[in-house]
């Protein structure tokens, strides 16, 4: 089996490992002076990339990563996440990260070019591109049907945020019937009826017990029946 050690830092920022090199420029576009000092860190070289996802970003399908290898320039890869939240790695072939955060996501790689035999100490960087496209769909008796997006890293929206932002209930609207279809991590098809006039009654839209959306959630406003 074939271990392939990572370079040295200095010979990733272009010195050499004596005193007299100078001028080579690291991973992160800074200069290092005097050998092995006064380069930027691995995780710096990186922070131009991507549109900021935190480190605990759960990762979605249609997501848009950049993976790269301290040191390998062939390892780097930018791909979509499949439905299945699957992407696909030199070496290593296909490897799920839905569900997963991007440290988690980052050790996973990690962990399967190490246990695959093709690095020692593989130090993996990964960076979101591009947010997939989340939102809810509110439509039936409410001002503006629309699809509303969820804001990046955001993982549920309270049911009467999302109403608001459709324009709120019409005249008409039986509020304390919404409903809520859901396709949970199955496929399979969920059902919710949610009564909303208790909500706007208590004027608890920041409670807890508000019934929460997820992206996908399609909300449906009913007519009453007079």
């Amino acid at each position: 089996m074939l271990l392939l050690p990572l370079p040295a830092v200095g010979q990733f920022a272009g010195g050499s490992g004596g005193g007299g090199a100078s001028g080579g420029q690291t991973s992160g576009g800074g200069q290092a002076g005097g050998g092995a000092g006064g380069g930027q860190s691995f995780n710096g070289g990186f922070n131009d990339f991507g549109v900021g996802a935190s480190s605990d970003y759960e990762l979605a399908p249609q997501d848009l990563v950049m993976v790269e290898m301290f040191g390998q320039p062939d390892i780097r890869t930018v791909q979509r996440l499949t439905s299945n939240g699957e992407i696909r790695l030199p070496l290593i072939g296909r490897v799920s990260l839905r569900g997963l955060t991007v440290r988690e996501a980052e050790l996973e790689i990690e962990r399967l070019y190490r246990e695959g035999g093709y690095y020692v100490e593989p130090q993996i960087m990964l960076s979101v591109q591009q947010y997939s496209e989340r939102y809810v769909a509110v439509f039936g008796q409410v001002r503006n049907p629309q699809r509303i997006p969820f804001p990046p890293e955001t993982e549920e929206m309270g049911i009467l945020q999302a109403i608001t932002m459709a324009g709120g209930f019409t005249r008409i609207a039986k509020m304390d019937a919404v409903q809520v279809s859901r396709t949970n991590e199955k496929g399979e098809q969920e059902r919710f009826e949610v009564d909303v006039s208790r909500l706007l009654k208590a004027k608890r839209s920041s409670d807890e017990s508000e019934f929460k959306l997820l992206p996908g959630d399609l909300v449906f406003v009913p007519e009453r029946t007079f």
